[in-house]
């Protein structure tokens, strides 16, 4: 099989979305799967490094093609380079053309290619132009159906007539074995400048505000004894952050690492913090980091929101809080801390059931669910 992957991730950046990608073509790459991903080519200015495989923690395995964006104008960009794309895959003659551009499903319809959307979102393409457009186009042979990562993601979905048989709920993966791997936690410690003694809350990601990081600030006035280390954020939102907690000495930012390097990061903490905030726009999400704190062998600390409880349960894999609640919070964290038993009893659960949501099961399900529906639509 022959994929066309047409994403317009921003490659290389510390998104989400982009490591998604990444790591989906690395997975279907392993499952035997020609694999060519077709990204927009990067600007003058913007974030560039040496070596893009090193920089994910991954193996060159699959081609890679940069386009130039043929207009300038945001909406423009996305919908013409979609096209430009679509236009190109053509070319290659893939089995299938593989997104997360909606845009990008609605040219390969029209085009007459087999087409499979993931969809990580869905008021943003609700109120898109080329939603009406999808929804008309969705009765074709050639779209195969989507990807979805959340039960409420798949049920916003089906209420706009998308077919059970059209979709494949799947939530997002990680990389286990990265993740499992055995670093030295003093070494590590002693690198970033952190006592060996010390007990260490730690969250790692972007610091917008629905991350939850205030909820993280505003317990660590309320936690002195806990040191805890903020792993991630650009260099803008780091500094505001830095001056914003000036006067804690118990808050440690460390700006931007490399997702190569996340796994060291998390290996030198006591305990791992998940606070999303109970906001509505997060109802469909399914976090790359729950998945890789999972796979990290620690104990979580999450908010009690219902995507998140698809994965997660409160004293099985997890400790749960209220959202938004600072004490919530450091109850949870001194729970973990005072009780080794059930810190290692729940980090232990997490780290067995994670092993079914590694990036290679998630590739191979798409791959049969592909299969089945190239079947049907003869």
């Amino acid at each position: 099989m022959r994929i066309c992957y047409i994403a317009s991730s921003k490659i290389p950046s510390a998104s989400a979305n982009s490591i998604q990608v990444m790591k989906m073509c690395e997975a279907f790459a392993n499952a035997g799967v020609s694999t060519e991903l077709i990204i927009p080519r990067r600007l003058p200015g913007e974030e560039r490094v040496d070596d893009i495989w090193e920089y994910y923690g991954i193996g060159r395995k699959f081609e890679i093609c940069h386009l130039p964006y043929p207009f300038s104008g945001k909406k423009l960009k996305e919908k013409y380079f979609a096209l430009w794309a679509s236009l190109y895959a053509r070319i290659l003659k893939p089995d299938l053309v593989y997104t997360r551009l909606l845009w990008a499903v609605n040219w390969c319809l029209r085009l007459g290619m087999p087409v499979v959307f993931e969809a990580h979102k869905f008021h943003q393409y609700k109120s898109s132009r080329a939603f009406p457009i999808f929804l008309k186009r969705r009765f074709s042979k050639n779209f195969l159906g989507m990807v979805l990562i959340s039960n409420s993601l798949s049920d916003f979905y089906r209420k706009e007539g998308i077919s059970e048989e059209q979709i494949l709920l799947v939530p997002d993966g990680v990389d286990v074995e990265r993740f499992g791997i055995s670093i030295s936690k003093e070494k590590t410690r002693e690198e970033i400048g952190i006592p060996p003694e010390k007990k260490v809350a730690c969250y790692c990601g972007h610091l917008y505000r629905e991350k939850g990081v205030e909820t993280i600030v505003s317990c660590a006035r309320l936690a002195g004894d806990i040191l805890f280390l903020i792993v991630g954020g650009s260099e803008e939102a780091v500094k505001k952050k830095k001056e914003e907690t000036k006067d804690l000495e118990n808050v440690l930012f460390t700006g931007f690492v490399p997702p190569s390097r996340v796994p060291a990061y998390l290996s030198i903490s006591d305990v791992l913090l998940l606070p999303y905030t109970e906001d509505s726009c997060r109802k469909y999400l399914s976090p790359l980091k729950m998945f890789e704190y999972m796979a990290s062998g620690l104990p979580v600390v999450a908010s009690d929101i219902p995507t998140l409880r698809e994965i997660l349960q409160d004293g099985r894999n997890a400790v749960l809080v209220r959202p938004d609640n600072p004490l919530a919070l450091k109850e949870g964290i001194e729970k973990v801390l005072a009780d080794e038993r059930l810190g290692q009893r729940i980090a232990r659960e997490a780290a067995r059931e994670v092993r079914e949501y590694s990036w290679e099961k998630r590739a191979q399900k798409i791959i049969n669910f592909v299969k089945d529906r190239l079947r049907n639509s003869l």
